[in-house]
């Protein structure tokens, strides 16, 4: 999956937390709800937050197995609980 253009072409659900069945969140708080969701795709890791600027908090998170595996729900969930892609450091971002 080339995670740019899913990103980008499913732009529009970012931050509609409020359109994601009752029965997928796992917290009612949008920054938990994907960060168990993002622990449960790809269990094996150290920790789930990298580094933060001004405005972001980026995520410690393998995006090429994140691409492997994914599906377009998937991304629409992550984009839906606030999460982005960036394409310079091919990371996932919060913005705060």
């Amino acid at each position: 999956m080339d995670l740019h253009e899913v990103f980008a072409r499913l732009n529009d659900e970012y931050l509609e937390f409020k359109e994601i069945d009752e029965s997928l969140k796992i917290s009612k708080r949008p920054e938990l709800c994907v960060m168990l969701y993002l622990d449960k795709l790809l269990p094996d890791g150290d920790g789930l937050l990298e580094s933060c600027d001004h405005e972001r908090v980026f995520l410690q998170f393998d995006c090429d197995k994140f691409a492997e595996i994914a599906t377009e729900d998937d991304v629409r969930f992550l984009l839906r609980c606030g999460i982005l892609y960036d394409v310079e450091s091919e990371k996932f971002y919060m913005n705060v």
